[in-house]
């Protein structure tokens, strides 16, 4: 069934997969060598977000969970940086604290050209996981749609109502879709929702956590072409978290490899997948299952992610770049 499948339908699904393949899918649609002169849509400079830890019986700080330490990029509009990792690795928590869902310890943002919003409204808006629980499902889509414009003090008038028209129609729903519940439609159509509703405020980027992970293959990837497509024609620049290297290598332009709460490598995402420096980047691609797979000897890399618990006032040494050409770079590995 897999070497010869027979029906459409199958031939669709097994299509549908994505693929890892070792970089050769890398998008080719943006350079950064061509936006030199350009200033980045987004800056973050050494981010860091800290959990306490307390312990005995007047719970005392004894320490704190360095979910994310020192991490630092930059995000060009029109482009795509891909966060990459296993869970726990602080990806997520990344994310979040971008968005000011969780208030970082330390770091800063820059957004963009005047360094603190983007021209173009809100400037950073999310799509997050799961479309079945990002959607409050005793609200109509209209009034959906209408949260984001209404909580920046903005008013549910006729411009409004074109926007949400026009944004449905672009996310390939019908407009019959705003008298309806988020139970009438499918989990590909509420994340097409979503899409809608983070673009409601002309952002100029786009957090979008795991957002295709919850979805079934075919429509993964219906998905992923929306967003190239939105992309292109809205300038957006998109930080693209998830933990399937398949997927990232067809949605992003640059990748940044998290592990234990710190970048390990970033750079051109054809580069970094198809000559991977640091370790723990090897072991990510080694782990990408296949079906042409099923015929090797596939032993899976049980190493566990060292615990982030540190002890109170600890701070992780200056870390040591290595680079391996003009937009790839690696940590040098402690021996």
């Amino acid at each position: 069934m897999l070497d010869d499948p027979q029906h459409p339908y199958t031939q669709h699904l097994l299509k549908a997969v994505p693929h890892f393949d070792d970089g050769r899918a890398v998008r080719s649609d943006f350079s950064r060598l061509t936006t030199q002169a350009a200033k980045p849509a987004l800056i973050v400079e050494d981010l860091t977000v800290r959990f306490p830890v307390t312990s005995g019986f007047f719970n005392r700080r004894s320490g704190a969970v360095h979910a994310v330490d020192g991490i630092d990029f930059d995000l060009m509009p029109g482009e795509t940086l891909g966060i990459v990792g296993e869970s726990g690795s602080g990806k997520s928590t990344t994310a979040r604290a971008i968005m000011g869902l969780t208030k970082p310890t330390r770091g800063a943002f820059h957004l963009g050209e005047d360094g603190s919003a983007s021209a173009h409204g809100d400037p950073v808006q999310m799509v997050f996981q799961n479309p079945y629980a990002s959607l409050n499902p005793r609200l109509r889509v209209d009034s959906i749609l209408a949260e984001p414009v209404i909580a920046t003090g903005g008013r549910l008038d006729a411009a409004t109502r074109t926007r949400m028209a026009e944004l449905l129609e672009r996310v390939g729903l019908p407009q019959d879709a705003l008298v309806r519940y988020p139970h009438e439609f499918s989990g590909g159509q509420r994340q097409r929702l979503c899409i809608a509703r983070a673009l409601m405020l002309k952002p100029s980027v786009v957090v979008l956590d795991e957002a295709v992970s919850a979805l079934d293959v075919s429509v993964q990837a219906m998905v992923l072409e929306l967003l190239t497509e939105l992309q292109r024609d809205m300038n957006l620049s998109y930080l693209f978290v998830t933990h399937d290297m398949a997927v990232v290598e067809r949605i992003a332009h640059r990748i940044a490899v998290v592990y234990a709460g710190q970048i390990v490598e970033i750079g051109d995402a054809a580069s970094v997948l198809s000559a991977p420096r640091h370790a723990y980047t090897k072991r990510l691609i080694a782990a990408v299952p296949s079906i042409e797979r099923r015929r090797q000897d596939y032993r899976l890399d049980t190493t566990e992610v060292p615990s982030l618990v540190r002890p109170p006032g600890y701070e992780p040494p200056k870390p040591e770049w290595q680079s391996f050409g003009a937009d790839h770079m690696a940590r040098a590995e402690q021996v």
